[in-house]
C-alpha cells in the first residue's frame, strides 16, 4: 500500500499543476490579449452549469429513488443517452451564456482559449483531484492501521464494510499505469474543453447558433464512451483512445471552421 501512496501522491501533485501551468503558460504567450477573468470565468461556468444545475437535476433522475431514476439506472441505453445529453447541453449552454454576458469587452480567440483552460481545469480540481485525494486518505490510513483500523477509522459499518473493501480493492490496484492513465485523461479533456469552448465563440462571432448545436453534439460524441465505462462496457484503455480520436478531429474541424470564417486570417494577423 505504501507504493500506492506515492503514486496517489505523485498524480494528485500533477492534477494540482495541470490546469495551472497551462493557463500560466498561455498568460505568457499571449501577454497582451489574454485576461485572468477568462481563466476564472471558465471555472464559474464549469461550477455553475454542471456541479450546480446539472448535478441538480441528476439528484432527480440519477439518485434519488422514484419512477424515472429507476428506468434511467435499469437502462443502459437509457443511461447513457441521458448522461451524454444533460452533459452537453448544461456545459455548452453555460458556456455559451458565460461568453455572452460575462466575457464581452475582451471575447478574442486567445482569450477564449483561456476560457476554455479554466472550464477544463477546475473540472480537473473538483473531479478528479478530489476522487485521487479520497483515495489518497485511503490508502494512508489502510498504510498506517490496517485495513480494520481504517473501517474503525472511516466509520465503516458491517452494511457498508464490503463497499469500502471494493474501493480499497481499487486504491491497491493503483500503479504507475493508472496514475498515467489519470493524467492523460484530464488533459484530453482539457483540450476538449478548450476546442469546445472555440466552437460556441463562433456561435456569438457568426450570430449563429448552429456552432452552439454543434458544440452540444461534439460534448455528447465525446461523453458515449465515458458513460459506456460506468455502466462496465468500455474498458479504460477504449475510453483514453476514444477520447484521443474526440480531440484529433475535433482539432481538424475546428481549423477548417475558423479558416472558413476568416476567424483564422484574424488571429493569425
Amino acid at each position: 500500500m505504501n507504493a500506492n501512496v506515492i503514486f496517489l501522491g505523485f498524480t494528485a501533485l500533477l492534477l494540482v499543476l495541470l490546469p495551472l501551468a497551462a493557463a500560466v503558460f498561455w498568460k505568457r504567450k499571449h501577454r497582451e490579449t489574454v485576461s485572468w477573468k477568462a481563466f476564472l470565468l471558465g471555472t464559474v461556468g464549469f461550477f455553475l452549469s454542471a456541479r450546480v444545475l446539472e448535478l441538480g437535476v441528476h439528484m432527480f433522475c440519477i439518485v434519488n429513488d422514484n419512477p424515472v431514476s429507476r428506468f434511467i439506472n435499469g437502462n443502459t441505453l437509457a443511461y447513457v443517452l441521458y448522461g451524454i445529453t444533460m452533459a452537453g447541453v448544461f456545459e455548452e449552454c453555460g458556456r455559451y451564456l458565460m461568453l455572452r454576458f460575462f466575457l464581452k469587452k475582451n471575447r478574442n480567440p486567445d482569450n477564449i482559449v483561456m476560457y476554455g483552460i479554466g472550464h477544463g481545469g477546475i473540472e480537473v480540481w473538483l473531479i478528479s483531484l478530489t476522487a485521487i485525494l479520497s483515495y489518497l486518505m485511503i490508502a494512508l490510513a489502510v498504510a498506517q492501521q490496517g485495513l480494520d483500523g481504517a473501517m474503525s477509522a472511516f466509520g465503516v459499518t458491517a452494511e457498508t464494510s464490503q463497499s469500502f473493501e471494493a474501493v480499497v480493492a481499487s486504491v491497491s490496484s493503483f500503479g504507475l499505469s493508472m496514475s498515467i492513465m489519470t493524467v492523460v485523461e484530464r488533459i484530453f479533456a482539457m483540450v476538449f474543453h478548450v476546442f469546445a469552448t472555440q466552437i460556441v465563440f463562433l456561435s456569438l462571432h457568426k450570430n449563429d447558433k448552429k456552432y452552439l448545436l454543434l458544440a452540444v453534439l461534439a460534448h455528447m460524441i465525446l461523453d458515449i464512451m465515458p458513460a459506456l465505462s460506468q455502466r462496465g462496457i468500455a474498458s479504460v484503455w477504449m475510453v483514453e483512445i476514444w477520447l484521443a480520436a474526440c480531440c484529433v478531429g475535433l482539432y481538424y474541424l475546428i481549423k477548417s471552421l475558423y479558416k472558413n470564417t476568416g476567424l483564422l486570417s484574424e488571429k493569425q494577423a
